[in-house]
């Protein structure tokens, strides 16, 4: 480290080294920027040694704190040229603009509407039904079921929305169903964002889009088989026209009948 050191001090004939350069910004549990101390702030370093301090807010640079001996005399040296250049401070100011402008692109909306999907779950012959419910914010959502209508009370309670981590939310909520039932159930989404609730629904047999799938690819089948069909006529009528011609007869125009001579 020492060559460095020199060659930072402006001995001749020392060696190059580099820097590296950190910079961070503190977000509220919103996503807005905080104004305290310290919460907009850079560092510069060398080999994981702070030498020069920031903040962004200022922009300002000063000797980090606690370096001592040669590690702060450099960092002294570096604070004084820094300040100085306007590329640093140009620099700067473009990492102050990128904290401002960074929370609304990253950070969800104030409010986010959930979504819905409904999972079913077999084991043996009980079949469960569970709605799960994602992305939403702020937190407070109630999730209810209905069947053929009617609010259901026989639910798994509904579990407590957990953060997923990029600031929205999700839950879920269960219910058992009869075999062989031919009810219809639907699951309902009640949230400040809404203005009426949101529901998905559930009912015996194909699925609306798996039904979908299923019509598509009989229509597939059935015009793949008439088109097999079509060119197997061509191929036998041009077969037999063929072998007529190889036994010495040709067809004549006009009218074919059947008479004596």
């Amino acid at each position: 480290m020492l060559p460095l050191l020199l060659a930072a001090l402006g001995v001749p004939g020392a060696a190059a080294f580099v820097l590296q350069l950190s910079s961070w910004c503190w977000l509220a549990p919103d996503g807005s920027l905080m104004a305290t101390n310290d919460s907009q702030g850079v560092i510069l370093a060398l080999s994981k040694s702070p030498l020069v301090c920031g903040d962004l807010r200022g922009p300002q640079t000063v000797p980090c704190p606690g370096a001592g001996g040669p590690l702060g005399t450099l960092g002294d040296r570096l604070a004084q040229v820094l300040e100085k250049d306007p590329r640093w401070g140009q620099r700067l100011g473009q990492r102050q603009r990128l904290c401002r402008e960074l929370p609304g692109k990253v950070w969800p909306p104030a409010s986010a509407p959930p979504r819905l999907r409904i999972v079913p779950e077999r084991s043996g012959h009980a079949l469960a039904l569970t709605c799960h419910a994602w992305g939403f914010t702020p937190p407070e959502v109630t999730l209810r079921w209905l069947r053929n209508g009617e609010v259901v009370g026989d639910t798994r309670g509904q579990s407590r929305a957990l953060p997923v981590g990029d600031g929205t939310f999700r839950t879920q909520v269960t219910i058992e169903v009869a075999p062989g039932t031919r009810d219809t159930l639907e699951c309902s989404a009640l949230h400040p964002s809404l203005q009426e609730p949101v529901s998905v629904t559930w009912a015996p047999g194909l699925s609306p889009s798996l039904s979908l799938v299923v019509a598509l690819a009989v229509l597939a089948l059935l015009l793949g088989l008439l088109l097999f069909t079509f060119g197997l006529c061509r191929y036998l009528g041009s077969g037999f026209t063929s072998s007529a011609t190889h036994a010495g007869y040709a067809p004549l125009p006009g009218d074919t009948y059947a008479g004596g001579i």
